[in-house]
């Protein structure tokens, strides 16, 4: 009996020594073991899945916006430049379905203009094609995709006159050999999709690829006016790398900083006019673009930076571009006397040909029946347009959007917040 307890007490102890040590066991071949841990870590960024499919994706997108729309003029048919990332599935079965779950580039209304013509955005975060894991759904791997685009778009008319949407398909088809280049503006947008990703062999293959928010139904899906799947982006740009230092694009924060300068600029000059000199760029205003451009030049002497460089751009459009409501200075205002905190962004609107930026400020003002000594803090909110010369930049206009009330002070700092 003493003999059988011992033999059960070192096959025991012996059974955890092997468990616990680094010892191979060989439930599982080592290729095996790496397939496991792999599909237990679809969340990982570094995991062997993760780097599979994001170059899958990646791969798709890239050779999918290489090819100009009107090559996808037939949607139910899967095109053959593709179809080497489509899952046999959907091939099989989707093929020449108008509900095929692959959603190709087409036509879309944003903002009275029509997209003709998508390219990535190289350079930035994932190269312009972010990839994000959602979660399992059977043997299906659900991702989030957001691709950075630049898009070349034409006022509604203009599509409308020279684009006519095909009967069988709902699609537009272009009527003319070439686009008048005058028509065509371009501005960035940030396109949505639902990714399924499925198994096949060693690969991993897109069962299907569809735009987010995406309505029901092929007719209703391929609207012109269908675009919830697109974000709108400024033209421009600012974004900036990981470290916060650097503009992703260069250029286009050189570009940047120069109009902030100017902009700051403009706004600071504006201290020179009084309540006075207010009334009489007014009354100049109302005679005519001559006499209103040159009392800015020769007598305020605003139009001018530090180093006597223009940076404004009047025209005949004055009366609009630079209504004299939005100039600051209101009613029962003396002057400005400091102007701080400025916060620049590019307007959504902003695109190649129309370079619109969002300013914010504060300006602490002078009231004309206030107590002497004391001062108003406003918050000045403008739409500014910009010529778009990247040697010489100019404001071409102004838009006062809002101008609030902030609090009052006095020279020794208390103040009156509004409530």
């Amino acid at each position: 009996m003493k003999k059988i307890f011992r033999n059960l007490l070192v096959l025991a102890v012996s059974t955890t020594m092997i468990l616990s040590s680094g010892c191979s066991i060989p439930f599982f071949d080592d290729d095996t073991k790496s397939e496991v841990t792999d599909e237990n870590n679809v969340t990982s960024e570094n995991s062997s899945v993760t780097k599979k499919v994001k170059k899958l994706v990646s791969d798709y997108y890239n050779a999918l916006f290489k090819e100009s729309i009107e090559k996808y003029n037939t949607t139910s048919k899967i095109p053959d430049n593709i179809k080497g990332f489509i899952a046999k599935r959907t091939l099989t079965e989707g093929d020449n379905n108008p509900e095929v779950g692959i959603h190709l580039p087409r036509y879309i209304e944003m903002n009275g203009m029509t997209i003709i013509k998508y390219g990535i955005v190289k350079g930035g975060k994932d190269d312009g094609i972010e990839t994000t894991y959602i979660g399992k759904s059977g043997d299906e791997l659900l991702y989030y995709t957001k691709v950075h685009l630049m898009v070349d778009s034409v006022p509604y008319d203009y599509f409308y006159n020279n684009f006519k949407a095909n009967a069988n398909t709902r699609l537009f088809e272009k009527q003319i050999a070439n686009i008048d280049e005058n028509q065509i503006d371009s501005f960035r947008v940030t396109a949505s999709y639902d990714i399924n990703v499925v198994k096949e062999g060693s690969d991993y293959k897109i069962l299907r690829a569809t735009e987010s928010s995406v309505r029901p139904g092929y007719q209703n899906r391929v609207l012109t006016i269908n675009n919830d799947f697109l974000q709108r982006n400024p033209y421009i740009n600012v974004e900036k790398a990981e470290s916060g230092k650097e503009y992703i694009n260069k250029e286009d924060g050189k570009k940047f900083d120069n109009d902030i300068k100017v902009m700051e600029e403009f706004f600071k000059n504006l201290k020179t006019v009084d309540n006075e000199r207010m009334n009489l760029l007014k009354s100049k205003w109302n005679i005519g673009q001559k006499e209103f451009t040159d009392y800015v030049n020769d007598v305020l002497k605003i139009n001018v930076d530090n180093n006597k460089k223009q940076i404004l751009q009047i025209d005949d459009k004055y009366n609009t571009k630079f209504s004299i409501d939005s100039f600051p200075l209101k009613v029962n205002m003396n002057k400005m006397v400091k102007v701080t905190n400025f916060n620049i962004i590019p307007h959504p609107a902003y695109t190649k040909k129309q370079n619109r930026y969002i300013v914010g400020f504060d300006a602490y003002v002078e009231l004309s029946n206030g107590i002497i000594g004391q001062q108003t803090k406003f918050r000045y909110d403008y739409f500014i347009t910009m010529n778009g010369d990247t040697k010489s930049p100019k404001i071409t206009g102004i838009y006062l959007n809002n101008a609030n009330f902030l609090e009052t002070s006095n020279n020794n700092q208390e103040s009156t917040t509004e409530n």
